[in-house]
């Protein structure tokens, strides 16, 4: 929930949370036909083109195209149908319009601190990376460090703000709405959990699909130097650190220093 509440305040936040770019890229340096029609799956999808197959809803009727409740998180964009509230980032905004937030306070640079826009180049150098051995690397760490909780705290989180809805608006406690009695932000309406839920899903895909990418990159030999590979693999997960805790100093409203955030990471071998 903490890092939820900094959302509200933290405008950066949402500056690569879709950012196609370094995807692009990968789609660019792809060294196989097979390869960037899967890069292009991942970024025509988060662009407003759903995927082929879809889920039911509880009742059996047809789920709406572009809700991101309803939307599957498999299939195929080969033949889907392009909409413009199927975008990713179009669910953002519907997540940043229950804080507060409108569409030109969110996924531009110039609302990026230093450590958001540390993170932003470093996937742009490192995931975007021409040299196969370095891309690989950043995309398997990224993609398994995302697996591994990361959406899970952010439904946890928001889930947790949705509850405190109902009783901070004509609530019982005599709070204004918008505070919790720890002082805590407290949403004044409900937020959307489609962008949340939808990603949750579809991150153990990218995850499995970066383990099968990264065998066949071993298999075919594309792999040339797997030290570069493992350096690529810690600098894109020092980057993400990087973010997370110049969001937390924002969230505190502390001064950040990347440079010592930089040589504490080198001081512990991080």
């Amino acid at each position: 929930p903490e890092c939820v509440q900094a959302l509200s305040s933290a405008k950066h936040t949402a500056t690569h949370a879709c950012a196609p770019p370094p995807k692009l890229m990968k789609i660019i340096n792809a060294p196989t036909l097979e390869e960037m029609r899967e890069g292009k799956e991942i970024l025509a999808n988060e662009i407003g083109v759903v995927f082929k197959s879809q889920r039911e809803t509880k009742q059996g009727a047809k789920p709406s195209e572009f809700d991101p409740d309803f939307v599957s998180p498999v299939g195929s964009v080969e033949g889907g149908v392009y909409r413009h509230r199927a975008a990713h980032f179009e669910w953002l905004c519907d997540v940043g319009a229950s804080v507060g937030l409108e569409f030109g306070d969110l996924g531009k640079r110039r609302h990026g601190t230093e450590a958001t826009l540390h993170f932003c180049d470093k996937l742009y150098e490192i995931y975007g990376s021409e040299d196969l051995s370095v891309s690989l690397g950043a995309s398997f760490a990224i993609e398994h460090w995302a697996n591994a909780g990361f959406w899970d705290q952010l439904v946890d989180g928001f889930e947790a703000l949705n509850r405190k809805v109902a009783t901070s608006n004509g609530d019982s406690t005599g709070h204004d709405a918008g505070q919790s009695d720890s002082g805590a932000a407290v949403l004044k309406e409900k937020s959307p959990m489609g962008f949340w839920k939808f990603h949750q899903a579809l991150e153990a895909q990218h995850a499995s699909h970066t383990m099968d990418e990264l065998e066949a990159a071993y298999a075919a030999g594309r792999i040339t130097d797997e030290a570069a590979f493992e350096r690529a693999a810690v600098e894109i997960l020092d980057a993400c650190a990087v973010f997370w805790s110049g969001l937390d100093a924002t969230r505190k409203g502390q001064a950040f220093d990347l440079k010592k955030l930089d040589e504490a990471m080198g001081e512990y071998g991080i």
